[in-house]
């Protein structure tokens, strides 16, 4: 590996081409962070909003009077708040992979 190294150095005709890559590295590394970064605050975002909305629905299900409109508009968003609640942690379970898988 290291005579490949030395080819690139001798054909680019710079110094030290380690600090070349090295810097491509951390380049990619604060690139990935970030991006990582940014899912993530998504990603809580997501789970304080669903979990507004299911104490919302809740709310609903709770003052609707017996009336059935009412109750199974409740249940409807207090279902598909789930269905979001699940779909969160599972991009967060990609997330943290991904983010394993590649040191970023």
């Amino acid at each position: 590996m290291h005579w490949i190294l030395k080819e690139v150095k001798a054909r680019i005709g710079q110094g030290d081409v380690n600090s070349t890559f090295s810097f491509f590295k951390i380049q990619s590394s604060l690139f990935g962070g970030t991006l990582t970064g940014l899912i993530q605050s998504a990603i809580v975002l997501g789970g304080v909003v669903t979990t507004i909305y299911i104490i919302y629905s809740g709310f609903r299900y709770i003052t609707s009077r017996g009336k059935n409109e009412d109750i199974e508009s409740a249940k409807k968003g207090i279902k598909y708040a789930l269905i979001g609640l699940v779909y969160l942690l599972v991009s967060f379970a990609l997330v943290s992979a991904i983010r394993t898988i590649f040191n970023i």
